[in-house]
């Protein structure tokens, strides 16, 4: 089952308990990108305060909070700090210990490297290797160890291996298929007698858990990745996911049969985090919001109509924000058309009519992307949108398509339900029709540029400029509200999709 509920109790696992029984205190979150609150609702603030409580609740009980992934970027502080701040609330909440997810790369390697040795807890990361000498991430471990009442628990974690698709790990670390290396470690640990219970801590889609699942090699697994609320069980193995951004908190009791050595039940709860903010990090938060105000809050220029910069607008139709980020492309590298993916903007909220600050484009794009100037054939432009098409017609779930285009310069009738070769009904750039043989003039972020996020066909096409000279989207998008002072964006049908 996958349940949606604010708040959620359950039994998992039920039986006898033995008269030999231990317990174990779970708290797991996952996936925090914004340290600030919603509504009074969520954020670490809260979130410190409710693990301090659920810890004071059973004293005589070990309480591990667990972490399920991504936590460094992307956010307007992140760009900033580089992900600094948040270790610094993590470890004032307590964390026990975290499982590395994806978008901890997206600063490289060596930024990963300098925020986890300030962590006060371990990052776990089994299937990351580094290419040189083919062993462990250094500063990551395969699996850590817990003994309670003479049973000894292992945590093992794993990251998904398309990392490299959707952040910037780097060429020299290899990120091993996870599911595999988990089910692996995890029946390593039991046959040399290290683990009698194995718990996964895991960065990966819930299709991935629950292949590990039917593995039968653990005994729990803690997700992350997913942005929904999870609770399910797959051949027997629970599988739960807390959302994003600290809104809920999966409070688990693992009622631990120790005569057998394994687990017994698993009393549980899912519970919103709406209480009052913890001292320590609402500091650290006023802080680094009076950093980010005075760095960023100043006008640059205004908009006369409302620029829809909403997630679920972004990954699914033209968007009025997506124009205007498409043609900042366009106008500052002199190109013929500018592409712009939707989940390359973050900013998940319309901008009303009036000014538009520093701040809103920062929260906008906060990956930091550069902006490389491509030469493509029309045939092989036309094949992109193809490849597109057939990706936008699929069920993308609650993420939306993040590789849907937002375009300057150009026009696009797609028609999904073709096959392939026949999903492009109409290409148009300057208002004629596209030539195969034709050069263009493309300006793409280099996350694109490089064949990411299903833009397969930009990959190792012609560069018109050094990549030391290629512009940050943020300034290239500031400048151009800037020169224009004034904006206004109507949509109009740049990209047609067809169903």
């Amino acid at each position: 089952m996958i349940l949606r509920k604010l708040i959620v109790i359950g039994c998992l696992l039920s039986g006898l308990a033995s008269a030999e029984e231990l317990r174990l205190n779970i708290l797991h979150f996952n996936d925090v990108y914004q340290y600030v609150s919603e509504d009074g609702k969520g954020g670490l603030a809260r979130l410190a305060t409710k693990v301090a409580a659920e810890r004071a609740k059973k004293p005589d009980t070990k309480t591990l909070v667990t972490f399920g992934g991504d936590l460094l970027s992307p956010s307007v502080a992140s760009s900033l700090t580089l992900g600094r701040h948040m270790i610094e609330m993590m470890n004032v909440i307590g964390v026990d210990v975290a499982v590395v997810g994806n978008h901890e790369f997206d600063h490289g390697p060596e930024v990963l490297r300098e925020r986890l040795a300030e962590s006060r807890f371990p990052w776990l990361a089994s299937n990351l290797r580094q290419k040189r000498d083919d062993a462990l991430f250094a500063e990551a471990r395969a699996f850590t160890l817990y003994e309670f009442g003479g049973v000894k628990i292992a945590m093992i974690g794993v990251v998904t291996d398309q990392t490299p698709q959707g952040s910037r790990p780097g060429p020299e670390l290899i990120f091993d298929e996870p599911v595999a290396v988990a089910a692996t470690l995890a029946a390593g640990l039991r046959k040399q007698g290290i683990a009698d219970i194995v718990i996964a801590l895991t960065h990966l889609d819930i299709a991935d858990d629950r292949k590990l699942a039917r593995t039968g090699k653990v005994d729990l697994i803690l997700g992350g990745h997913d942005h929904e609320v999870m609770a399910e069980i797959v051949s027997g193995v629970p599988i739960f996911k807390a959302g994003s951004d600290a809104r809920n908190l999966v409070a688990a009791t693992l009622v631990v049969d120790t005569e057998h050595r394994k687990i017994d039940r698993i009393d549980w709860v899912l519970e919103a985090i709406v209480a009052e903010p913890h001292a320590g990090v609402q500091a650290l938060i006023e802080h680094y919001d009076d950093a980010i105000d005075k760095a960023l809050n100043v006008t640059i220029g205004k908009t006369d109509t409302a620029l829809d910069g909403r997630t679920a607008t972004l990954r699914s139709r033209e968007s009025t924000m997506g124009n205007l980020v498409a043609d900042a492309f366009r106008d500052a590298l002199g190109t013929d058309i500018g592409i712009v993916n939707g989940g390359g903007m973050r900013l998940d909220a319309v901008i009303a009519p009036g000014p538009i600050t520093r701040k809103d484009i920062k929260r906008l794009l906060p990956l930091e992307n550069h902006v490389y100037k491509l030469e493509i054939s029309g045939a092989n432009l036309t094949a992109l949108f193809d490849n597109l098409a057939g990706s936008l017609g699929k069920d993308q779930g609650h993420r939306g398509a993040a590789q849907y285009p937002h375009v300057s310069g150009m026009r696009a009738v797609l028609q999904p339900g073709n096959g392939p070769g026949h999903r492009v009904a109409q290409l148009e750039i300057a208002g004629k029709s596209i030539v195969a043989d034709q050069k263009y003039s493309i300006a793409v972020s280099d996350f694109l540029a490089s064949g990411r996020g299903n833009y397969d066909l930009l990959k190792g096409q012609a560069r018109l400029m050094a990549e030391d000279l290629a512009p940050l989207e943020t300034v290239i998008v500031m400048q151009f509200i800037e020169s224009h002072k004034t904006v206004r964006y109507q949509l109009e049908h740049r990209v047609i999709v067809e169903q």
